[in-house]
């Protein structure tokens, strides 16, 4: 999303930051790591990680936060790119524990307002930064062709891939009732490797889903067969697609009556992983 901070439709002042460089890196990957977390949400635990983003972007980068008494961030932004003296500004990343903490962070960048003309940054999970935004429609008119356009562009720039269906399904938690059905599911990656290590995800699993869930190795004739490939059966357990909806464009094959339910269990916000890798 790119807008002007001006236009951010929110009342109150940031207090005023602390400047942050690579040199606070750890204290930046700990804020990351314990931030606020919603579906989908991944961590990427070393920290040369956030080290090396912020090192990617030294000579331009830089970023601002809050820290607590005792010294660590409890809410900071890291800028990664700043083109001329009015912008656009990049937002690499973002990482907050509260929504009260996020509202400070969009307050801090309303406040560069006056000399940087544009903001770009990924959309949180669980917001829509457009209904913070005075205008966007207007001001994508106003604004388009120039090298500040305000818009709302979608680009998909993750892909994900069970590698361990027992272990992804043991470590799920689903709101439904508990129910059962037997997993085919093909994974082509298993053509691609040679010896006796790992062959993919594929295999029969008998499945249970509820409050806690699993699948086990093996086969039951007495329930509904669900089949599927890897990628496809990814993105049901994310909660990317509907199982109705992958099964209408022919991505697995399952009764109506088990697709319904599937549909009811893995109803679920979008998954966005909320760190860049």
């Amino acid at each position: 999303v790119s807008f002007r901070p001006a236009d951010l439709a929110l009342e109150g002042k940031a207090r005023i930051p602390v400047r942050l460089g690579i040199e606070d890196a750890g204290r930046m990957h700990r804020n990351r790591i314990s931030r606020m977390k919603r579906h989908g949400a991944c961590r990427i635990t070393s920290p040369g990680f956030t080290k090396a983003e912020a090192f990617w972007t030294c000579e331009s980068g830089f970023g601002l936060g809050y820290e607590d008494g005792n010294g660590e961030l409890t809410h900071h932004l890291w800028f990664g790119k700043m083109t001329g003296e009015n912008g656009p500004l990049r937002v690499d990343w973002l990482a907050f524990r509260t929504w009260e903490e996020f509202r400070e962070l969009l307050l801090l960048i309303k406040g560069l307002g006056d000399q940087v003309w544009t903001v770009s940054m990924i959309q949180p999970a669980g917001i829509q930064l457009q209904d913070l935004i005075r205008g966007p429609i207007a001001s994508y008119h106003r604004t388009k062709g120039n090298d500040h356009v305000t818009m709302n562009r979608a680009v998909a720039w993750w892909q994900m891939r069970m590698i361990d269906v027992p272990g992804c399904l043991a470590a799920t938690s689903l709101a439904c009732d508990e129910m059962s059905f037997q997993l085919r599911v093909t994974d082509p990656i298993a053509d691609k490797l040679d010896g006796d290590g790992w062959r993919g995800a594929g295999g029969d699993y008998v499945v249970k889903l509820g409050s806690a869930c699993e699948a086990e190795a093996g086969r039951d004739q007495g329930l509904p067969l669900l089949e599927t490939d890897i990628g496809t059966l990814t993105r049901m357990w994310l909660g990317v697609l509907p199982a109705s909806g992958l099964a209408a464009i022919g991505r697995l094959q399952a009764p109506d009556e088990l697709l319904a339910a599937l549909d009811r269990a893995f109803a679920l916000p979008e998954p966005k992983p909320d760190w860049p890798f």
